[in-house]
């Protein structure tokens, strides 16, 4: 995968690539998270702020998120 945008410590969350692009997980990137004592909410707040938002350019890795069955 080189040339990929790879997120130290979040190698478990890395899923794949699509058009050169790293693709995470945002479940298993919060699961880490929580790894570190953080709550759920608490786990996706950092990330949205802390990870997503580095990247808020569009040319960083690809995040997706689990959908939610009703």
């Amino acid at each position: 995968m080189s040339g990929l945008t790879i997120l130290d410590g979040y190698n478990s969350a890395l899923i794949g690539q699509f058009e050169g692009r790293s693709v995470y997980s945002l479940s298993r990137i919060w699961k880490i998270l929580q790894e570190d004592e953080m709550t759920y909410e608490e786990a996706k707040e950092y990330c949205s702020y802390n990870i997503e938002g580095s990247f808020a350019n569009g040319n960083g890795p690809i995040f997706v998120e689990p959908l939610e069955l009703v």
